[in-house]
C-alpha cells in the first residue's frame, strides 16, 4: 500500500521484503510496498502480536537491512556502514542488563558527541516527572518490566534526537504514568514545523487515542493495510466479514469506498472501518451480514481474521 507524500519524506521503505522462521511456525514475510515518514509528525504502527510491528520498528531504525528493496534516509540508501545519529530507537536489544539507566544514557551521549552532564540532568528532571528517580541507577538486571520501559523512555527523549523510536512505550507501565509518558511524548513532537519524528508501536486503540495529530498505520500478517487519523479511530474499528455470495459484485456497495479490504477468504471478505464510517453505512452493511465487531484491543483481531 502506498500513501501521498506532502513534502520530502525523511523514512522511506521501497518494495521492502524481510523473512524470518518464526519458532516452530511458518516463515513469517514483511511485505511493505511504499511509505514514507515525514519531519513534525508522530505515527504509531498498530496491529496484533505477531503481525510485523516490532519487525517495522527495527527496519525503520537500520538495526536490520530489507533482504530486498530499500530503506532510504532523506532520499539516501541506508547501507550497513551508514550511521544515523539523529536517530535513536527504543528497542529490547538496547537494554543491557547489568548497566542503570545513567550508564547507558551517558555511553550514547559520548558516542553522539552531547554533553554528558546536559543528558544526565535531563534525565532527572524526566524521572522526577514520572516520580522514579530512583530507577535511574538501578541496573536493569533489578528493574521490574515496568520501570525497564520507562527507564528506556527516559533515555530515548534525555538524548533528545531528531527521530525517537520506541516499541510499545505504555507495556508493563501504570496507568497514572501511562499519562504522563503520552504528555512527555506529544511535547517531544509538538508542532508539524518542528525538524522532530516520534515513531511508536502498540496493540490498543484507547492508549494511541490520547496522542495529539498522531498517524496510525494498522499492520497485518506483515503488511501495512491501512492508514488512519487518531480522531478517526476514537471510537474503535469495526470489523465485518460478509459472505462471498454476497459481494458477486463488491463495486456495487457504497461502503466498499470507506473500507480496507483486510482479507478475502473461500467463504467471505473481511473488511475493517472506523466506528463512525461504519456508523454511516449501518443499513447496507446489515443486509449483508449479521458479523460486526468492535475492535479496540488488537489482538482482537487474530481471531477475527484467522
Amino acid at each position: 500500500m502506498c500513501f501521498r507524500m506532502s513534502s520530502t519524506p525523511v523514512l522511506t521503505l521501497k518494495n521492502v521484503e524481510f523473512s524470518y522462521k518464526k519458532s516452530h511456525q511458518a516463515q513469517f514475510t514483511l511485505h511493505i510496498d511504499h511509505v514514507f515518514y515525514e519531519w513534525g509528525h508522530k505515527y504509531a504502527i498498530i496491529g496484533p502480536n505477531g503481525s510485523g510491528k516490532t519487525t517495522l520498528l527495527y527496519l525503520l531504525s537500520g538495526i536490520i537491512l530489507p533482504q530486498i528493496g530499500e530503506l532510504l534516509y532523506e532520499g539516501t540508501a541506508i547501507k550497513p556502514t551508514t550511521k544515523i545519529l539523529d536517530m535513536f530507537p527504543i528497542v529490547d536489544i538496547i537494554i543491557e542488563k547489568y548497566r542503570s539507566a545513567v550508564e547507558i544514557a551517558n555511553l550514547y551521549a559520548l558516542v553522539r558527541g552531547q554533553n554528558v552532564h546536559e543528558v544526565t540532568n535531563r534525565m532527572k528532571e524526566i524521572a522526577e516527572q514520572l516520580d522514579i528517580k530512583h530507577v535511574l541507577k538501578k541496573p536493569f538486571s533489578k528493574c521490574s518490566s515496568g520501570e525497564i520501559k520507562l527507564a528506556s523512555v527516559i533515555i530515548g527523549l534525555s538524548l533528545n534526537p531528531k527521530i525517537l523510536i520506541i516499541d510499545e512505550p505504555h507495556q508493563a507501565v501504570d496507568p497514572r504514568r501511562q499519562d504522563i509518558v503520552t504528555q512527555l511524548l506529544n511535547e517531544y513532537v509538538a508542532a508539524p514545523h518542528d525538524k522532530k519524528m516520534l515513531i511508536f508501536t502498540s496493540h490498543h486503540l484507547r492508549s494511541i487515542t490520547e496522542f495529539s495529530n498522531v498517524t496510525i498505520q494498522l499492520i497485518l500478517d506483515g503488511r501495512i493495510v491501512g492508514q488512519f487519523s487518531n480522531e478517526a479511530v476514537k471510537k474503535g474499528l469495526v470489523v465485518i466479514q460478509i459472505p462471498q455470495n454476497k459481494l458477486s459484485s463488491p463495486n456495487s456497495y457504497t461502503f466498499t469506498e470507506h473500507a480496507i479490504t483486510v482479507k478475502k477468504l473461500a467463504d467471505r471478505t473481511v473488511f475493517i472501518l472506523t466506528y463512525e464510517s461504519y456508523e454511516s453505512f449501518k443499513h447496507e452493511i446489515e443486509a449483508l451480514t449479521d458479523k460486526v465487531t468492535m475492535v479496540h484491543n488488537l489482538e482482537d483481531l487474530k481471531e477475527i481474521y484467522a
